[in-house]
């Protein structure tokens, strides 16, 4: 039996004296030859050489946080492998089949990405992206009648990084009307770059009652 280096044996051969042994290529190109005796003395030996390239998927870090659902490039290099015609293959935790694969996650999400070469060798790498949480408003109004003066206030979450967008058009955290309108509102984050439409409603202007007595 070889001696053994990082539980593989040193000349990459698990038993140089039997039929059969397990090889273990480790460098580029191996040649292994085997030689047999027999009981004439007579020797007939033969050799042949294994090509190795190992596959390398490499993916390039994505850094800080991501706002939700905002499309995000999932980048990475590969080297190696034994490619011809075909190419490589694409195989991504999500279904995806081509090289470039663009995601826009809602929640943080862990991706992955297998390629495999022309024999079938591969690899794989993986991303993480974490992102920010949406905003959630919920006014907590509904629809409703109210009286001809009379006044709502409709508050949404109160947030330093949000900006407040209502309809009928007023830029800020609270509405006060008395009309009959529909009313929606969104919120957008400090970046600016998240639209979330809120929860609408409807309330109707009652006018008051008319009293004539008469002359």
């Amino acid at each position: 039996m070889e001696p053994l280096i990082h539980g593989l044996p040193q000349l990459g051969i698990s038993n140089t004296s039997i039929r059969q042994p397990i090889f273990y290529p480790s460098a580029s190109t191996t040649t292994y030859t085997l030689s047999v005796t027999d009981s004439c003395g007579n020797v007939v030996s033969d050799s042949v050489t294994i090509e190795r390239n190992d596959i390398l998927v490499t993916s390039s870090p994505i850094v800080g946080n991501r706002c939700a659902l905002n499309p995000t490039l999932l980048p990475f290099t590969v080297t190696g492998g034994f490619v011809d015609t075909t190419e490589y293959r694409y195989y991504w935790s999500d279904g995806w089949r081509d090289s470039l694969h663009t995601v826009n996650p809602l929640n943080s999400t862990t991706y992955f990405i297998t390629v495999e070469d022309t024999i079938g060798c591969s690899d794989t790498a993986q991303w993480t992206i974490n992102t920010d949480t949406l905003p959630s408003v919920n006014l907590g109004f509904g629809s409703g009648p109210v009286c001809e003066d009379d006044t709502i206030t409709l508050t949404a979450p109160a947030d330093p990084s949000y900006t407040y967008s209502w309809f009928p058009r007023r830029k800020h955290r609270e509405h006060i009307s008395g009309r009959h309108e529909r009313h929606c509102n969104s919120l957008r984050d400090q970046r600016n770059s998240l639209h979330w439409e809120g929860y609408s409603f409807i309330f109707t202007w009652v006018p008051r009652p008319v009293v004539n007595l008469g002359p």
